[in-house]
Protein backbone atom coordinates (compact mmCIF):
# COMPACT_ATOMS: atom_id res chain seq x y z
CA UNK A 1 0.00 0.00 0.00
CA UNK A 2 1.75 3.08 -0.79
CA UNK A 3 1.95 6.25 0.90
CA UNK A 4 3.71 9.58 0.66
CA UNK A 5 4.21 12.41 2.86
CA UNK A 6 2.62 15.81 1.66
CA UNK A 7 2.69 19.13 4.70
CA UNK A 8 -0.81 20.67 4.82
CA UNK A 9 -0.49 24.19 4.79
CA UNK A 10 -4.02 25.33 3.21
CA UNK A 11 -7.39 25.68 5.43
CA UNK A 12 -8.85 23.14 2.15
CA UNK A 13 -6.38 20.69 3.74
CA UNK A 14 -7.86 20.50 7.11
CA UNK A 15 -11.55 18.86 7.17
CA UNK A 16 -10.24 15.47 5.89
CA UNK A 17 -7.49 16.25 8.47
CA UNK A 18 -9.73 16.53 10.92
CA UNK A 19 -12.21 13.98 10.23
CA UNK A 20 -9.42 11.32 10.58
CA UNK A 21 -8.89 12.57 13.73
CA UNK A 22 -12.00 12.19 15.07
CA UNK A 23 -11.83 8.61 13.29
CA UNK A 24 -8.48 7.76 15.19
CA UNK A 25 -9.94 9.24 18.55
CA UNK A 26 -12.77 6.68 18.68
CA UNK A 27 -11.11 3.58 18.30
CA UNK A 28 -10.01 3.37 21.11
CA UNK A 29 -11.46 6.05 22.93
CA UNK A 30 -8.34 8.43 23.50
CA UNK A 31 -9.68 9.56 27.24
CA UNK A 32 -8.73 13.15 28.02
CA UNK A 33 -7.46 13.93 24.66
CA UNK A 34 -11.20 13.71 23.56
CA UNK A 35 -11.60 17.27 25.78
CA UNK A 36 -10.31 19.15 22.80
CA UNK A 37 -12.43 17.51 20.13
CA UNK A 38 -15.60 17.17 22.71
CA UNK A 39 -19.01 15.95 20.47
CA UNK A 40 -21.75 18.42 22.81
CA UNK A 41 -25.20 16.99 22.54
CA UNK A 42 -26.68 14.05 20.87
CA UNK A 43 -28.61 16.09 18.08
CA UNK A 44 -28.05 14.28 14.54
CA UNK A 45 -25.40 16.93 13.48
CA UNK A 46 -23.75 17.24 17.04
CA UNK A 47 -20.58 15.22 15.66
CA UNK A 48 -20.74 17.30 12.14
CA UNK A 49 -20.73 20.20 14.42
CA UNK A 50 -17.78 19.01 16.65
CA UNK A 51 -15.95 18.90 13.52
CA UNK A 52 -16.61 22.02 11.65
CA UNK A 53 -15.84 23.91 14.96
CA UNK A 54 -12.83 21.98 15.52
CA UNK A 55 -11.45 22.17 12.06
CA UNK A 56 -12.04 26.44 12.32
CA UNK A 57 -10.27 26.30 15.71
CA UNK A 58 -7.09 24.10 14.75
CA UNK A 59 -6.75 25.60 11.61
CA UNK A 60 -7.03 28.92 12.88
CA UNK A 61 -3.98 28.16 16.35
CA UNK A 62 -1.77 26.21 12.80
CA UNK A 63 -2.11 29.98 10.90
CA UNK A 64 -1.21 31.70 13.26
CA UNK A 65 2.09 29.69 14.53
CA UNK A 66 4.71 30.26 12.38
CA UNK A 67 6.65 27.55 14.77
CA UNK A 68 3.65 25.16 13.76
CA UNK A 69 4.32 21.90 10.80
CA UNK A 70 1.34 19.27 9.72
CA UNK A 71 2.72 16.78 7.95
CA UNK A 72 0.13 14.42 6.57
CA UNK A 73 0.34 10.57 4.73
CA UNK A 74 -1.94 10.18 1.50
CA UNK A 75 -2.11 6.62 0.27
CA UNK A 76 -2.04 6.82 -3.11
CA UNK A 77 -4.49 4.62 -3.99
CA UNK A 78 -7.34 6.35 -2.34
CA UNK A 79 -6.12 9.48 -2.40
CA UNK A 80 -7.18 9.33 1.45
CA UNK A 81 -5.17 11.14 4.42
CA UNK A 82 -4.59 8.38 6.47
CA UNK A 83 -2.41 9.93 9.35
CA UNK A 84 -0.86 13.46 9.90
CA UNK A 85 0.99 15.10 12.88
CA UNK A 86 1.60 18.23 13.96
CA UNK A 87 5.58 19.15 15.11
CA UNK A 88 6.47 22.79 16.42
CA UNK A 89 9.52 24.13 17.09
CA UNK A 90 9.52 25.35 20.93
CA UNK A 91 11.40 28.18 22.22
CA UNK A 92 11.77 30.74 24.98
CA UNK A 93 8.79 33.43 24.27
CA UNK A 94 10.07 36.55 22.88
CA UNK A 95 8.69 40.11 22.24
CA UNK A 96 8.69 39.64 18.28
CA UNK A 97 6.85 36.19 18.81
CA UNK A 98 2.97 37.96 18.58
CA UNK A 99 4.62 39.63 15.66
CA UNK A 100 5.72 36.49 14.02
CA UNK A 101 2.50 34.73 14.83
CA UNK A 102 0.40 37.79 13.30
CA UNK A 103 2.40 37.92 10.07
CA UNK A 104 1.73 34.17 9.20
CA UNK A 105 -1.44 34.90 9.93
CA UNK A 106 -2.12 37.94 7.19
CA UNK A 107 -0.09 36.53 4.72
CA UNK A 108 -2.93 33.19 5.04
CA UNK A 109 -5.75 35.69 4.78
CA UNK A 110 -6.39 34.68 8.80
CA UNK A 111 -7.35 38.03 10.59
CA UNK A 112 -5.42 37.36 14.10
CA UNK A 113 -6.98 38.83 17.41
CA UNK A 114 -6.21 42.23 18.65
CA UNK A 115 -3.29 42.96 20.82
CA UNK A 116 -4.81 45.14 23.88
CA UNK A 117 -3.19 46.77 26.87
CA UNK A 118 -4.85 47.81 29.82
CA UNK A 119 -7.55 45.83 32.13
CA UNK A 120 -10.16 45.54 29.47
CA UNK A 121 -12.86 47.35 31.98
CA UNK A 122 -12.91 50.11 29.64
CA UNK A 123 -11.20 52.53 31.91
CA UNK A 124 -10.02 54.88 29.15
CA UNK A 125 -6.33 54.27 30.13
CA UNK A 126 -5.84 51.02 27.75
CA UNK A 127 -4.23 52.91 25.10
CA UNK A 128 -2.34 55.82 27.13
CA UNK A 129 1.33 55.86 26.20
CA UNK A 130 4.36 56.90 28.51
CA UNK A 131 6.37 55.60 31.18
CA UNK A 132 5.32 52.72 33.32
CA UNK A 133 5.01 52.75 36.88
CA UNK A 134 6.96 49.54 38.67
CA UNK A 135 4.02 47.72 39.10
CA UNK A 136 3.30 47.81 35.53
CA UNK A 137 6.58 46.84 34.62
CA UNK A 138 6.57 43.66 37.04
CA UNK A 139 5.48 40.54 34.86
CA UNK A 140 2.62 39.22 35.47
CA UNK A 141 1.23 35.74 36.33
CA UNK A 142 0.12 33.62 33.28
CA UNK A 143 -3.68 33.35 33.67
CA UNK A 144 -4.84 29.36 33.72
CA UNK A 145 -5.51 28.19 29.88
CA UNK A 146 -9.17 28.39 29.43
CA UNK A 147 -11.08 25.23 27.03
CA UNK A 148 -12.93 28.57 25.46
CA UNK A 149 -14.41 26.38 23.14
CA UNK A 150 -16.66 24.01 25.97
CA UNK A 151 -19.93 25.46 27.39
CA UNK A 152 -18.73 28.57 29.46
CA UNK A 153 -20.20 27.48 33.35
CA UNK A 154 -20.46 24.02 32.61
CA UNK A 155 -18.37 20.94 34.67
CA UNK A 156 -16.87 20.06 31.20
CA UNK A 157 -15.48 23.02 30.92
CA UNK A 158 -13.86 23.02 34.77
CA UNK A 159 -12.72 19.71 34.46
CA UNK A 160 -10.52 20.44 31.46
CA UNK A 161 -9.23 23.60 33.18
CA UNK A 162 -8.11 21.21 35.98
CA UNK A 163 -6.48 18.66 32.98
CA UNK A 164 -4.81 21.30 31.18
CA UNK A 165 -3.21 22.52 34.70
CA UNK A 166 -2.02 19.31 35.27
CA UNK A 167 -0.56 18.77 32.02
CA UNK A 168 1.06 21.92 32.67
CA UNK A 169 3.23 20.67 35.06
CA UNK A 170 5.05 18.16 32.58
CA UNK A 171 6.76 21.42 31.24
CA UNK A 172 8.83 21.55 33.61
CA UNK A 173 12.38 20.97 32.44
CA UNK A 174 11.45 22.06 28.83
CA UNK A 175 11.94 25.50 28.76
CA UNK A 176 15.13 25.27 26.38
CA UNK A 177 14.44 25.47 22.65
CA UNK A 178 13.12 22.04 21.30
CA UNK A 179 10.82 20.18 18.87
CA UNK A 180 7.25 18.91 20.19
CA UNK A 181 5.40 16.32 18.91
CA UNK A 182 2.04 18.11 19.69
CA UNK A 183 -0.26 15.20 18.00
CA UNK A 184 -0.15 12.45 15.67
CA UNK A 185 -3.23 9.55 14.93
CA UNK A 186 -3.59 7.38 12.20
CA UNK A 187 -6.99 6.10 10.88
CA UNK A 188 -7.94 2.73 12.69
CA UNK A 189 -8.43 0.97 8.77
CA UNK A 190 -4.58 2.46 8.16
CA UNK A 191 -3.21 0.93 11.47
CA UNK A 192 0.51 -0.99 11.21
CA UNK A 193 1.27 -0.31 7.45
CA UNK A 194 4.07 2.11 8.04
CA UNK A 195 2.31 5.44 7.97
CA UNK A 196 2.97 6.34 11.91
CA UNK A 197 6.64 5.57 11.15
CA UNK A 198 6.78 7.48 7.95
CA UNK A 199 5.50 10.61 10.43
CA UNK A 200 8.02 9.48 13.00
CA UNK A 201 11.05 9.77 10.46
CA UNK A 202 10.31 13.02 9.32
CA UNK A 203 10.07 14.50 12.52
CA UNK A 204 13.11 13.22 14.30
CA UNK A 205 15.47 13.55 11.55
CA UNK A 206 14.49 17.18 11.72
CA UNK A 207 15.02 17.05 15.06
CA UNK A 208 18.35 15.80 14.81
CA UNK A 209 19.27 17.75 11.36
CA UNK A 210 18.54 20.97 13.73
CA UNK A 211 20.22 19.58 16.85
CA UNK A 212 17.13 19.55 19.29
CA UNK A 213 16.09 17.40 22.31
CA UNK A 214 12.33 16.38 21.39
CA UNK A 215 9.41 15.72 23.31
CA UNK A 216 5.94 14.08 23.37
CA UNK A 217 3.06 12.96 25.87
CA UNK A 218 1.78 9.98 24.49
CA UNK A 219 -0.63 7.78 24.54
CA UNK A 220 -0.85 4.42 25.74
CA UNK A 221 -1.56 3.57 21.99
CA UNK A 222 1.41 5.56 20.89
CA UNK A 223 3.87 5.00 23.49
CA UNK A 224 5.75 1.82 21.49
CA UNK A 225 6.51 3.75 18.22
CA UNK A 226 7.76 6.15 20.11
CA UNK A 227 10.28 3.96 22.08
CA UNK A 228 11.00 2.98 18.44
CA UNK A 229 11.98 5.72 17.47
CA UNK A 230 14.31 6.86 20.93
CA UNK A 231 12.10 8.63 22.96
CA UNK A 232 12.69 7.60 26.59
CA UNK A 233 9.93 7.49 29.55
CA UNK A 234 10.22 10.58 31.78
CA UNK A 235 6.89 10.47 33.78
CA UNK A 236 3.22 8.91 33.91
CA UNK A 237 0.59 11.18 35.04
CA UNK A 238 -3.11 9.89 35.53
CA UNK A 239 -5.05 12.42 34.13
CA UNK A 240 -8.11 12.63 36.38
CA UNK A 241 -8.51 15.88 38.46
CA UNK A 242 -7.94 15.63 42.21
CA UNK A 243 -11.28 16.06 43.48
CA UNK A 244 -12.84 15.28 47.11
CA UNK A 245 -15.16 12.44 46.56
CA UNK A 246 -18.08 14.83 48.37
CA UNK A 247 -17.55 17.57 45.93
CA UNK A 248 -18.38 15.73 42.86
CA UNK A 249 -21.41 15.54 41.50
CA UNK A 250 -23.26 12.71 39.17
CA UNK A 251 -21.54 14.61 35.68
CA UNK A 252 -18.32 15.38 37.56
CA UNK A 253 -17.93 11.34 37.71
CA UNK A 254 -19.11 10.82 34.70
CA UNK A 255 -16.13 13.03 33.09
CA UNK A 256 -13.84 10.97 35.10
CA UNK A 257 -14.99 8.13 33.39
CA UNK A 258 -15.38 9.34 30.35
CA UNK A 259 -12.38 11.37 30.28
CA UNK A 260 -9.91 9.71 32.35
CA UNK A 261 -6.58 8.30 31.29
CA UNK A 262 -3.04 8.33 31.50
CA UNK A 263 -0.57 10.50 29.60
CA UNK A 264 3.60 9.48 29.42
CA UNK A 265 5.82 12.30 28.91
CA UNK A 266 8.52 11.25 26.52
CA UNK A 267 11.98 12.18 25.99
CA UNK A 268 14.63 12.37 22.81
CA UNK A 269 17.98 13.57 23.31
CA UNK A 270 19.43 15.94 20.80
CA UNK A 271 22.68 14.45 18.96
CA UNK A 272 25.77 14.60 21.94
CA UNK A 273 23.09 15.55 24.71
CA UNK A 274 22.40 13.02 27.08
CA UNK A 275 19.68 11.82 28.09
CA UNK A 276 17.03 13.77 30.42
CA UNK A 277 16.49 11.81 34.27
CA UNK A 278 13.04 11.86 35.32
Amino acid sequence: MPFHLIPVTTATSFPPLIRTLYAAQDDPPVGALKLFTPILGDGPTAREDSIQMTTGRMWFSHSCDPRSTWMSVVDDESRELVAAAKWSVVEPPTSSSWSSSSSKAASSGVVAPPIRSGNGKGNGNEAVDGPKSEAQQKPKPKAPFDPFWLPAGSEMRRYAQMVLAMTATLRTGREGKHLALQIMFTHPAYRRKGAGTMLMKWGTELADELGLESWVQATPLGKALYLHFGYEVVKELLLVPDVDEGEKSDEWRRLERRFGSITTLMHRKAKGVETVQG
